[in-house]
């Protein structure tokens, strides 16, 4: 007899994972979303080989109180799927993004923690980071107590596994699982030492680990520079670097783009007088910036930003661009009054120094609704910071060089054209190219002021707006490549091959273009045409408000609403005329990665310049009456809290906060402005996801 039990035990502990895998009952219950993505098996057997549920038949699992089974779920992802871990992340990695098996309470089982599981891969996705992924076959185990004091009988273990699995696309589904269990009429086990310790261990979050080659960077854990905004500003050379990086950053911000062809147009006209110094005008003009500049970073920073949103400013720079356009297509030629040509035509080089100031001014009123976000650091904006007087006027004078070294070249460029051989005809094709793309330049401030001053644009619609810069491409285009003759212009018998190649240029953006006034999608929306050319473009031209994310404009109401919910607040600091806030909300939050971390949060958006009709009640909106007096006065009130609170008035300022007894407080601060680096911005969300 004990022959025969021994040969039981050997046949038991051989074939166990036979009879774990084949003999226990699985059912599956509500098939959910994933299951065309992944199979599931499940498999429920004793810890102890010697257990009389080894000797049963396979049909049913019969145990005794005290015993503890093993738990084992088997995955495999379809081709080209995969999922994610139970118990451990990287730092990239989201917890909430990963698995999750739980089970449904029963006073028959106890689970023992932790859970164990297969080894998961290194997977790059893009400017997330490193993830762990499982596409090939996986398995989670997890021992199951069956308690001493457990009813005699047939009981069921319900358990579910939710994760979600992804391709190009992440859906989310729950598993659900049930076990036949019976509990038989044997006396109960001892509980060992051993295993009460294990009793007692509680579920832990899942542990972030590194990558074990430590060759494979990780783009997220470069934090953005515009989140440590007082590191490295021990010393002044220091700051002063950080001011060279953000005046070299805000070069390529959409509000400085028009002022290329302004300077140049400018510089033209001004080439053709006779004392014409190059050298010196573009010393006068870039030194001008950098004073300006400079200034404004140190102890001018709320009166500069009105001044680049208010209304009569944004009309006034659209006149002023419609004037000099029209000048250089060759409609007339701007002069003095004769009583001033007559005061200053002894004085020529004086009276060209003072148009040179002029026009360095007008450059730094136009551009600071971009430049203001990166001057936020030097005008003492930054909350917390240290910074002394000398600090500021150190960093913000390298940050004004910077920004100005560029036009200075550009100041010079009008000089050295004039000094080329055969400069003939073209160099009058400059002139009304550089027309063209001012009267382009002015169709946006046109618009800027009335989206301040009205509820609604009148005239200067997006559509309107849009199809204006179209038709202005082709006309250049046309232009270009012969077909259109202005007055300046010498009689040709035929087109040069840059002429061509240009004209064709701008034919082919002004046909890109156009697609983006059609709605042809199914909920209304816009065609966008691909490409970070049109991203540049419609950011802009302002274009509407994108109604994708649920914001809404009362940080009182969002700070309830995550009490409740017990979330974090995302407040948007933004404008209807904030080109780099436009940008950001047109091609960054619509991210699937960015938009499903916003999701999570209550999101607020305050408008510092007026508030749009979308942020008010119907009620509220029938009592404007065609007037945004309210509207603005509300913006006011934003920018009042914004400079209360943050100790900054820059646009985009993006903020997470947490509610408490006194109001919120804040967690964490992301100010970059055109957000430049996503996987920075990625963290900053995560960073404010977990309080951190």
């Amino acid at each position: 007899m004990m022959q025969l039990r021994s040969f039981f035990v050997i046949a038991a502990l051989t074939l166990s994972p036979v009879f774990y895998v084949v003999g226990q009952t699985t059912e599956k219950i509500g098939p959910p979303a994933t299951a065309s993505r992944i199979d599931f098996s499940v498999s429920l057997g004793a810890v102890d080989p010697f257990s009389d549920s080894n000797f049963e038949e396979p049909k049913e699992l019969s145990v005794r109180r005290g015993e503890v089974l093993l738990l084992r779920i088997q995955g495999i992802p379809k081709p080209g799927f995969h999922t994610y871990p139970i118990t451990q992340r990287t730092e990239s990695q989201d917890e909430i993004g990963l698995s999750k098996l739980s089970f449904k309470k029963n006073p028959v089982f106890t689970p023992i923690h932790p859970i164990k599981e297969s080894e998961p891969e290194w997977k790059e996705e893009g400017v997330l980071g490193y993830f762990l992924e499982f596409e090939k076959p996986f398995s989670w185990t997890q021992e199951i107590y069956i308690q001493p004091d457990a009813k005699i009988g047939k009981h069921e273990l319900n358990f579910s596994v939710k994760l979600q699995v992804c391709d190009s696309k992440c859906v989310w589904g729950e598993h659900l699982f049930t076990l036949p269990i019976s509990v038989s009429k044997a006396d109960p086990l001892e509980t060992s030492e051993e295993l009460k310790q294990k009793l007692a261990i509680k579920e832990e979050a899942p542990k972030i680990v590194a990558d074990s080659k430590t060759s494979k960077p990780n783009p997220s854990n470069q934090q953005s520079k515009s989140q440590n905004t007082t590191t490295g500003t021990d010393g002044l050379w220091a700051f002063a670097l950080q001011g060279m990086f953000w005046g070299a950053i805000s070069l390529v911000t959409p509000c400085v783009f028009p002022m290329i062809p302004i300077t140049v147009s400018y510089f033209l006209k001004q080439s053709e007088k006779t004392n014409h110094s190059p050298v010196l005008m573009a010393v006068v003009y870039s030194l001008t910036i950098v004073i300006v500049l400079t200034i404004a970073a140190v102890a001018l920073l709320s009166f500069f930003r009105l001044l680049s949103v208010h209304p009569a400013m944004n009309f006034g720079l659209g006149g002023l661009f419609v004037f000099f356009s029209l000048s250089l297509l060759g409609m007339y030629e701007i002069e003095l009054p004769s009583g001033l040509a007559n005061f200053t035509s002894s004085k020529e080089g004086q009276g060209g120094m003072v148009g040179t100031i002029f026009m360095a001014l007008t450059f730094t009123i136009v551009s600071f609704a971009c430049v203001a976000p990166f001057l936020g650091g030097f005008g003492g904006t930054a909350s917390g910071s240290n910074l002394t007087f000398l600090h500021r006027l150190l960093g913000g004078f390298a940050f004004s060089v910077t920004f100005a070294s560029p036009f200075f070249l550009l100041a010079l460029f009008p000089g050295l054209l004039k000094k080329l051989p055969k400069s003939g005809n073209w160099l009058n094709s400059v002139k009304v190219v550089m027309g063209f793309l001012e009267l382009a330049a002015a169709i946006k401030f046109f618009r800027a002021g009335e989206l301040v001053l009205f509820p609604e644009p009148l005239l200067f619609t997006y559509d309107f707006s849009m199809a204006a810069t179209i038709v202005l491409a082709l006309c250049c285009g046309l232009y270009l490549l012969g077909f259109l003759q202005l007055p300046h212009d010498t009689p040709s018998d035929h087109t040069s091959v840059p002429g061509v190649v240009l004209g064709c240029l701008f034919l082919a953006f002004g046909l890109y273009l156009t697609p983006a006034l059609l709605k042809l999608k199914e909920d209304g929306s816009r065609l966008r045409p691909s490409g970070v050319i049109f991203a540049w473009v419609d950011s802009f031209l302002l274009p509407e408000e994108n109604d994708d994310l649920p914001f809404i404009g009362d940080l009182d109401r969002g700070l309830e609403e995550a009490k409740k919910q017990n979330k974090m607040v995302f407040i948007d600091f933004t404008g209807v005329t904030c080109t780099n806030c436009k940008i950001n909300e047109a091609n960054v939050f619509p991210m699937k990665d960015v938009r499903e971390l916003l999701k999570k949060f209550v999101l607020v958006q305050l408008y510092t310049d007026r508030v749009p009709d979308k942020l008010y009640s119907a009620e509220e909106r029938s009592s404007f009456q065609g007037s945004a007096t309210k509207q603005r006065a509300d913006a006011n009130k934003n920018l009042d809290f914004q400079k209360l609170k943050f100790n900054t008035e820059q646009l985009p300022l993006y903020v997470v906060v947490k509610p408490d007894a006194k109001g919120f407080v804040e967690v964490a601060r992301y100010d970059e402005g055109k957000i430049n680096d996503v996987s920075a911005f990625v963290k900053f969300l995560r960073s404010g996801l977990n309080g951190k």
